[in-house]
């Protein structure tokens, strides 16, 4: 019981990380969407649990592509800002064949601070997902990285009514 208190803790470390917790609700706004006319689409290497089960960062990353094409939102490569899906996989060390599945869709771009005369890189939109799943047969992942990248077209379009 205290291994899985200490995963489900590393878990939602991972997702909300400290220092961004003031920031959750300024990161969830729409509005960082506002006027963005391309994106770029990266997704983090995946780790062996995952390649195992069938899943490839190439293949993910152009259903993700695919999804925005036709949802009329310009992908290119390079792009700025970017799309970036991370995807970990933790499995239970007492409860052999569980696996919590953590991922995350963010936009990262350059943001200017103009107090402090900085441009930082960063996360300006998130959205997040905690799943469990088999670790022989890691199912539903596509179903949530599809749902996670619904929540983003929906809050770009919300934003962007014409593109």
């Amino acid at each position: 019981m205290k291994n899985a208190t200490v995963l489900a803790l590393m878990v939602l470390s991972f997702l909300i990380p400290y220092p961004e917790r003031a920031m959750a609700e300024v990161r969830n706004n729409p509005n960082a969407l506002r006027g963005i006319d391309e994106i770029d689409v990266m997704v983090h290497r995946l780790d062996s649990r995952l390649e195992n089960s069938g899943y490839s960062q190439d293949q993910i990353r152009a259903n993700m592509e695919s999804k925005l094409h036709m949802a009329i939102i310009k992908v290119l490569p390079k792009a700025l800002p970017t799309l970036v899906l991370d995807i970990k996989s933790y499995e239970f060390p007492n409860h052999a064949g569980l696996v919590v599945l953590a991922v995350r869709l963010d936009l990262y771009q350059f943001v200017d601070l103009p107090l402090s005369q900085q441009v930082l890189w960063t996360s300006t939109w998130s959205v997040e997902s905690i799943t469990v799943s088999g670790v022989a047969n890691i199912f539903g992942l596509r179903e949530v990285i599809e749902d996670l990248l619904t929540k983003f077209i929906h809050d770009y379009k919300s934003v962007n009514p014409k593109k």
